[in-house]
């Protein structure tokens, strides 16, 4: 990050399981942290990178602890992409989330 740059909404880390939606391919993967503007989400083990490349759109679907399900469309802003041997390709990214819904920033203020 450069210096004197300050990010717009903070970060609040949380563990969450998601399905990451794109290219018409469905993906396991986990939300490392969220805020009020987007996303750091991390893929289990894939075959490919090219459903992630900046500036795709994708879905986010994820259960809160109130047992209710997200879905959130977001834009891939950055992707960087690990190959774990014999295992295939982990993909860690950041999202901004494009319109999010409601029930989206009434979870964010259960971390007040």
């Amino acid at each position: 990050m450069e210096k004197g740059h300050t990010r717009r909404f903070a970060r609040i880390p949380v563990y969450l399981g998601t399905a990451l939606i794109s290219g018409g391919n469905n993906y396991a993967a986990f939300i490392g942290n969220v805020s009020e503007g987007g996303a750091f989400a991390k893929t289990s083990p894939t075959t490919t990178a090219a459903d992630f490349v900046p500036g795709t759109l994708i879905k986010l679907k994820f259960q809160i602890p109130s047992g209710e399900e997200l879905n959130l469309t977001c834009e891939v802003i950055w992707l960087h992409t690990k190959k774990i041997e014999a295992q295939g390709l982990i993909n860690s990214m950041g999202m901004e989330i494009i319109d999010p819904p409601s029930a989206f920033r009434e979870f964010l203020k259960t971390f007040n």
